[in-house]
C-alpha cells in the first residue's frame, strides 16, 4: 500500500479547512507606490517609496476598499483588525512600504504571504510572472499588464492618471 503523502505546506495536526473555518475577517491587501526602487536609491528604502494607493477585501465585510495615500491610517487600521492579512510579498514589500507612515511593526500582524509559502515549497524564490503563467494557464502576459508594468503604475500616479490602456 501507498504511503499518504501531506502537502509540506499544511500543518500536519488540523486541517487547512479549520484554519480558514476559525478565521472570522481574512483580509486580502496590496498597494502601489508612488515611486520605483531606483528612484529612492534602491530596494533599501523601499520605505520611501511612499503609497499611491492600497487595496484591500475583507471576507468580512464581504467587499473591497480603495485607500488613498491620505487614508493610510485608515488602512492600517483595517490591517490590524484582520485574523489574518493575505497577500504576495507583502512582508518585504507592502508592509515596508507603510512603515514609511507608522512606526509599528505591521510584521509582527497575522500574515500569510504568498510568496513566502511558495518559496517554501518550491525551495526558491519563484518569479511571479514565471509562477503566474503556469498556474493560470497564460501563454503570455496579459495585454494590461503589459502596459501596467511597476514603472508605469508609479508614472501614471505621478501625473495623476486613472485610465487604464490595454490597447497594443
Amino acid at each position: 500500500m501507498a504511503a499518504v503523502r501531506r502537502a509540506p505546506f499544511l500543518p500536519a495536526a488540523r486541517p487547512a479547512g479549520f484554519i480558514l473555518r476559525t478565521v472570522k475577517n481574512i483580509v486580502y491587501f496590496d498597494l502601489e507606490t508612488q515611486k520605483s526602487a531606483g528612484e529612492v536609491g534602491g530596494w533599501g528604502h523601499i520605505s520611501r517609496m511612499g503609497m499611491s494607493v492600497g487595496v484591500t477585501y475583507s471576507t468580512a465585510r464581504g467587499g473591497y476598499e480603495i485607500y488613498a495615500e491620505s487614508d493610510v491610517d485608515e488602512l492600517i487600521r483595517e490591517l490590524q483588525r484582520a485574523d489574518l492579512v493575505v497577500g504576495f510579498n507583502i512582508l518585504r514589500f507592502d508592509y515596508e512600504v507603510l512603515h514609511g507612515y507608522t512606526a509599528l511593526d505591521l510584521r509582527q500582524l497575522p500574515t500569510l504571504d504568498l510568496l513566502v509559502s511558495l518559496q517554501d515549497h518550491l525551495q526558491h524564490r519563484p518569479r511571479w510572472m514565471r509562477w503566474s503563467r503556469q498556474r493560470l494557464a497564460w501563454k503570455r502576459r496579459p495585454r494590461a499588464y503589459r502596459r501596467w508594468n511597476g514603472t508605469n503604475r508609479a508614472a501614471c500616479w505621478r501625473s495623476r492618471s486613472t485610465a487604464v490602456t490595454t490597447s497594443n
